[in-house]
């Protein structure tokens, strides 16, 4: 999930910047890493309906 975060701040922001986040403000990124990851996860148990299309 922290190569596709990286991936996500490049696109927003320039080439290499997610690299460079990560490496002057370790905090900061992965404090933020952890709520990209909250956002774009899917739920550990999928609804019935979900699973079988109902």
């Amino acid at each position: 999930m922290e190569e596709v975060f990286i991936e996500f701040l490049d696109g927003i922001y320039t080439p290499g910047y997610g690299a460079e986040f990560r490496d002057d403000n370790p905090d900061a990124f992965y404090r933020q890493l952890n709520e990209f990851a909250e956002m774009y996860s899917f739920p550990k148990i999928l609804p019935y309906e979900v699973v079988y299309g109902l």
